[in-house]
């Protein structure tokens, strides 16, 4: 049973590493790696900025935190 539940995460896990692989094997995948980084980076940076000012707004302060 146990082995059955993890199936379906292997089959997945194998699909992106395929995946990985052959986007890797491309002229510019460093490149690409780069651009992704940036944008997680992006995305991370957004996502604190709306986290403190929802904490902000929580506390009752009327201040912006840079």
């Amino acid at each position: 049973m146990i082995d059955e539940a993890r199936e379906p995460k292997r089959t997945d896990e194998a699909r992106l590493a395929s995946g990985f692989i052959e986007d890797a094997a491309g002229a510019n995948a460093l490149g690409k790696l780069n651009r992704y980084e940036t944008m997680l980076s992006r995305r991370r940076d957004q996502a604190l900025t709306i986290l403190l000012a929802l904490q902000a707004e929580q506390r009752g302060d009327t201040t912006k935190e840079e």
